[in-house]
């Protein structure tokens, strides 16, 4: 019936007797078309056959593609720990941090900070190269945002901590540049962690350095000085008591500590830290300086430098308030 309505009459049957002779072999073209038909089905059932035994061996490849990777980068990581030259210990942890769906594992940039702060000097080239990488890498670091907040956060405190800088960057142009990496660090750091509310007092002290000049300027630092003060105490307790921290750490942090009384004690008196509270905070860096054990020249001299930046502290806290007692 499809053929004699066809709307193309060359497509009709053109007689009446092509038309009786399809009437009468209907049945065998019926065959034929389901015969066709199943050819079809079967094909179809092959080509789907087919396909999933390719999707089934893509798959394969792909989870061992993905284990072999697995494998280089803890091996490139084991490889990094056990190398003592440390240009080539950075150089294979840089070769891991750069591995192909890799670059957003946080392992591998750890052990860059780690390696970079061992000889307790992280330099501009050092600073320069893991900046450079992070940046390069940020996409796939931030798929795992707790991670990169660690990172962050683990970057900070060596900037904080060992960054030469320019021309031996003193503590206050440390603690600005570690300052966005602990703002970073605050932004993907989850909010249960207790390195986060370390952060925000990290990030504090290093804005307050940065800013201080121009609010001095412009009339208003009033306020400052009280919190820079009540964030280092609590950086005394939260990092300083700390035996796991590391003698450096401990050291610089309880001078930078001492060195801010010395600094702005009569600023400090202004914004309402009592005399008492100056000297009680003092006297805790006094008291836990002997406990510290130092194993370098360099930690040695670092702490005969905090008990001389302690008695100027003092000092300095008794002129603030001997100054407020002879106008009274």
């Amino acid at each position: 019936m499809l053929c004699a309505t066809e709307k193309d009459p060359e497509q009709r049957y053109q007689n009446a007797e092509e038309f009786l002779y399809a009437i009468s072999h209907v049945e065998e073209s019926d065959e034929r078309y389901y015969k066709k038909q199943r050819g079809k089905f079967h094909l179809f059932l092959f080509t789907l056959f087919l396909s999933g035994i390719c999707f089934a061996l893509g798959f394969s490849f792909l989870l061992s593609s993905q284990s072999q990777k697995e494998e280089r980068y803890t091996m490139l990581l084991q490889n990094a720990e056990e190398q003592q030259d440390g240009a080539e210990k950075e150089k294979t942890y840089l070769e891991a941090a750069n591995m192909p769906d890799m670059e957003g594992r946080e392992e591998a940039y750890l052990g860059l900070i780690q390696s970079a702060k061992s000889d307790q000097v992280f330099s501009r080239e050092e600073a320069g190269t893991l900046e450079e990488l992070i940046r390069k890498n940020r996409a796939a670091l931030l798929k795992h945002p707790e991670e990169y907040g660690d990172i962050c956060f683990q970057l900070g405190k060596a900037f904080w901590y060992y960054y030469e800088g320019e021309d031996n960057a003193g503590r206050m142009e440390r603690a600005k540049s570690a300052a966005p990496w602990f703002a970073n660090a605050l932004e993907y750091l989850e909010d249960g962690d207790s390195k986060k509310s370390i952060a925000l007092v990290y990030e504090r002290i290093g804005s307050f350095y940065r800013d201080i000049a121009t609010n001095i300027v412009e009339a208003s630092d009033q306020g400052m000085y009280k919190t820079l003060f009540e964030d280092f105490q609590t950086l005394f307790q939260e990092v300083a008591v700390k035996e796991e921290e590391g003698e450096m750490v401990r050291l610089e942090l309880l001078e930078f500590m001492a060195e801010s009384i010395e600094q702005y004690a009569g600023k400090m008196r202004a914004d309402q830290v009592t005399r008492s509270a100056m000297e009680d905070a003092l006297l805790r860096i006094e008291m836990l300086l002997p406990k510290i054990s130092v194993n370098s020249e360099l930690t040695e001299e670092k702490k005969k430098t905090l008990e001389e930046t302690l008695m100027e502290a003092k000092i300095a806290v008794q002129n603030v308030f001997s100054q407020e007692e002879d106008k009274g």
